[in-house]
C-alpha cells in the first residue's frame, strides 16, 4: 500500500491504482482555509500495509466546510 496520506486527491488516486489497487474516496470537513482540503487526511488500510491486487483502499480527503451566509430575519407577516 504506497503512502498517499496528505496528497492531493488525484495524485494519492492515480499512485493507489498505479499499484493495481482500487480508491474508494470518502470526504471529511475541515475548516475553510484549511490546507488539508482537497487532501488526504485517512488512509485504511495505512502505508506500508500488505493488501492484494485488486483491494480496495479507502481514502479521505479534506472538503472545506461551507461558511454559514444565513442570517436572521425578521419578517413582518399579516397572517390574517
Amino acid at each position: 500500500m504506497p503512502a498517499v496520506k496528505g496528497q492531493p486527491e488525484d495524485a494519492a488516486r492515480s499512485a493507489i491504482q498505479a499499484k493495481g489497487l482500487e480508491a474508494e474516496v470518502k470526504t471529511k470537513s475541515v475548516p475553510v482555509g484549511d490546507p488539508n482540503t482537497g487532501r488526504v487526511i485517512e488512509v485504511d488500510p495505512a502505508a506500508g500495509t500488505l493488501v492484494d491486487p485488486g483491494s480496495t483502499v479507502t481514502i479521505t480527503v479534506g472538503v472545506a466546510s461551507a461558511a454559514s451566509t444565513w442570517a436572521h430575519a425578521t419578517c413582518p407577516v399579516d397572517w390574517a
